[in-house]
């Protein structure tokens, strides 16, 4: 039975292209920084908020919070999310 993903494309990029990207050796040491510079932000909260001579203002927890959970999503994102996000008419994004 075929996975559910593998009737899916997205600009013509398919779950098997996906995964071919997501396990090639320079995508794997993107995803490393990625999860190490998370890992930092968590540890740079912890240390704010430990030496903080007053209550932090919700603006910087906030930030702390936005990039941690934004880098989380990048290294856990599946196909099967762009498709959810996406949907399955996608056509081609305007050239930025």
């Amino acid at each position: 039975m075929a996975d559910e993903s593998d009737q899916y494309e997205l600009n013509g990029i398919s779950e098997h292209l996906f995964q071919k990207w997501k396990h090639d050796p320079v995508t794997k040491i993107v995803m490393r920084f990625l999860m190490d510079y998370e890992r930092q932000l968590a540890e740079k909260q912890i240390g704010f908020l430990r030496t903080a001579t007053h209550t932090p203002d919700t603006f910087t927890l906030g930030t702390f919070n936005g990039q941690i959970n934004a880098v989380g999503m990048i290294t856990e994102l599946s196909f099967m999310d762009m498709v959810a996000f996406y949907g399955t008419d996608e056509e081609e994004p305007d050239a930025a």
